[in-house]
């Protein structure tokens, strides 16, 4: 049988395939106006502080009534905890300590962090408010007393070894980073602690010995001071001490100037015009103007 080049009856050829454009990976979702202003960061604290809290009460009810973690969640009294929360707890176990931490990486254990924050405010009472390299040094203290401890102990029973961002602390010198400020103040917000951070002193002790009223009478009638630029300039007279122009804005209300300077004399009002009325057969009113002195 002949081979034929012609396509089969009822059948059309198949066009060729488009080359398509490989699509770009959905972009991360930007995060709504206003996630990280104060009010925020304090809202998703307190939301932490509650599902920690749930999931340590639902840990604590599973041991103590010997029940399941579905059983636990079911008396709907800790409405932040979840189910894998509530496992991970159990499976971790019990911890000698207190207060343990509430991440596996968090800086300073929550009872040194409440500790920190007693320390901090007793400082302020005393009117000796802390900064935040003050605050670092406090920090790396205590967490070198907690290393002596646990070098004593021998890290047995009793003991919380230091996690590496503790460590990374604790052997440097640097400041501690602007995210754990940001951090812990909304963590002790969380818990009832109202520690904000505000504006140094030593910035305002430096602007209030500038501004002394020496060195404010110095800066204006001093020997190289304002007056004497004035005089040199030939704008200000020598004798009265009154600026020569008087559409300069230097002599206003509030520009310091000698006792007893003569003030400018504003000049006399312009006299308004006279009117009298002639009435209506008089050709309605007219305006006379007074001769000037």
């Amino acid at each position: 049988a002949a081979s034929c080049a012609c396509p089969l009856r009822g059948r059309a050829p198949v066009p060729p395939q488009a080359i398509m454009a490989p699509r770009k990976p959905a972009s991360k979702p930007k995060p709504p106006r206003g996630h990280y202003t104060v009010h925020a960061r304090d809202t998703r604290a307190e939301q932490r502080a509650r599902v920690v809290e749930d999931v340590r009460r639902a840990a604590a009810h599973c041991r103590s009534h010997s029940v399941g973690v579905k059983a636990a969640l079911a008396t709907g009294h800790f409405p932040e905890a979840t189910r894998g929360k509530v496992a991970w707890e159990l499976k971790r176990g019990t911890s000698d300590d207190d207060s343990p931490r509430d991440a596996n990486q968090q800086l300073l254990t929550n009872a040194e962090r409440l500790k920190l924050a007693s320390w901090v405010l007793a400082r302020a009472d005393v009117h000796d408010p802390q900064n935040r390299h003050q605050i670092s040094v406090k920090v790396r203290a205590v967490l070198a007393e907690r290393h002596r401890f646990n070098k004593t102990k021998k890290y047995g029973k009793g003991t919380i070894p230091l996690n590496t961002p503790e460590l990374n602390h604790l052997n440097s010198n640097i400041d501690l980073s602007h995210t754990f400020f940001q951090r812990i103040y909304p963590w002790w917000r969380a818990r009832g602690i109202d520690i904000t951070e505000g504006v140094s002193r030593a910035e305002e002790e430096k602007r209030s010995q500038k501004h002394r009223e020496a060195v404010v009478e110095n800066h204006f009638f001093g020997e190289y001071g304002l007056e004497r630029e004035l005089i040199d300039a030939g704008v200000m007279d020598p004798h009265t001490k009154v600026i020569k122009d008087p559409r300069r804005l230097l002599n206003g209300d509030e520009t310091p100037q000698r006792d007893g300077a003569r003030a400018i004399t504003p000049p006399p009002p312009l006299p308004l015009p006279v009117i009298r009325s002639q009435g209506w057969a008089g050709g309605g009113l007219r305006m006379r103007f007074p001769r000037s002195t």
